[in-house]
């Protein structure tokens, strides 16, 4: 099952792999992603729009 969360860079939808998730955390200060909720996979890294507890529920399957 995929993950729908929105892209914080172009405003648009992104479907994310659940087994393929290593960490969630918000972005650090001073950077551009400060305060946005971040996704470590291991591609990479995709900054989203919705709020860290948001994310983590979904990633839980508490939040649909």
């Amino acid at each position: 099952m995929l993950l729908y969360f929105t892209d914080a860079i172009n405003n648009k939808s992104v479907a994310v792999n659940p087994d393929q998730i290593i960490a969630v955390f918000i972005g650090p200060e001073g950077t551009d992603l400060e305060g946005k909720t971040i996704i470590n996979i291991p591609s990479g890294t995709l900054a989203v729009v919705e709020d860290y507890m948001t994310v983590v529920g979904r990633i839980n399957g508490e939040l649909k």
